[in-house]
């Protein structure tokens, strides 16, 4: 029995970013103006505007985000903690459902990244340097799945099906 684990933290992006800003802006304007409008409701308006920024910390905090890759055997799960508090399984598959897993590198398996796919999971850190494979599981429909495990990983899941998985050298 295998057993691999290995966990990665997504980098935040300007976009990310410049959008924890507006989210904290929005809230500020909002409880600016209910101050302003608000003078009669005081105690009300205070505990509104508690809310409102502890709305916007609750919807920046989603951005903060780790995957989780879990290899049991010939089966992968992925999961998404959010803020280090919420955990949310993305996909579970096995060897047995899978067509391929390579690497986005390696350009003889280029042709499989551009069919069409009902779902696409990208549970990558976000840095250019990384190793990132991809998976295209039957799962409910055709999906393509982003990921950067380790050649430790990947090599483990290759003693179950050599065939379909393609070890970037």
């Amino acid at each position: 029995m295998a057993f691999k684990e290995y966990m990665i933290k997504k980098e935040l992006t300007g976009i990310d970013m410049i959008l924890t800003f507006f989210i904290y802006f929005a809230a500020f304007i909002l409880g600016f103006a209910m101050l302003l409008f608000g003078i009669r409701y005081s105690g009300l308006v205070l505990l509104v505007i508690a809310g409102l920024f502890y709305g916007a910390h609750m919807l920046s905090s989603r951005l903060r985000k780790e995957y989780e890759y879990i290899c049991t055997d010939d089966c992968v799960d992925i999961d998404v903690i959010m803020n280090k508090s919420r955990r949310k399984r993305l996909i579970s598959f096995d060897m047995a459902s899978t067509e391929i897993i390579a690497c986005v590198k390696d350009e003889r398996y280029s042709d499989y990244l551009r069919g069409r796919f009902d779902k696409t999971i990208d549970a990558t850190s976000g840095r250019r340097d990384a190793d990132i494979y991809f998976a295209i599981v039957d799962k409910n429909g055709r999906c393509l799945v982003k990921f950067e495990p380790p050649y430790n990983m990947v090599s483990a899941l290759s003693q179950f099906a050599k065939s379909k998985v393609h070890i970037y050298e």
